[in-house]
């Protein structure tokens, strides 16, 4: 949360995305409850029409979208001689695909304004990597 309560502080009108909308809300009430007015939307960065609803739903109740931060991520730990084809699918699904679908949602309305940014988030651990996390690492 450390991102939307920074351009929160900053004064940005920030909308919060998650898969679960209770554990969303929860963290939505912590910001609002630091001071910061915070808007939410439900949102699988894996599936298109749930990033699309979700990009269309945020700039109805915040306005157009100046600042994207791409922070989903999952994490499978196995060794690499173990993982199977479904947590690597799942893997790449959530920290490669989801961010380019949704940066692709937004960079649209980005390019018509002819302003915004992209701020993708990732790990350490490319550098750092652990034999259990080789895929995630990737």
């Amino acid at each position: 949360l450390a991102f939307a309560e920074a351009l929160a502080s900053a004064g940005a009108r920030v909308t919060i995305g998650g898969r679960k909308a209770g554990d969303l809300k929860v963290a939505a009430d912590r910001l609002r409850a630091a001071g910061h007015s915070i808007a939410e939307a439900v949102i699988d960065v894996t599936d298109t029409q749930s990033v699309d609803k979700a990009v269309a739903a945020a700039e109805t109740g915040t306005g157009p979208i100046d600042i994207l931060v791409n922070n989903a991520g999952i994490q499978r730990r196995a060794p690499l001689e173990s993982f199977s084809d479904a947590d690597w699918d799942a893997l790449m699904a959530t920290n490669l695909d989801g961010v380019f679908k949704v940066s692709r949602a937004v960079v649209k309305g980005m390019i018509a304004r002819q302003r915004g940014a992209i701020i993708n988030v990732s790990s350490v651990q490319s550098v750092l990597a652990r034999p259990s996390i080789a895929p995630y690492a990737a």
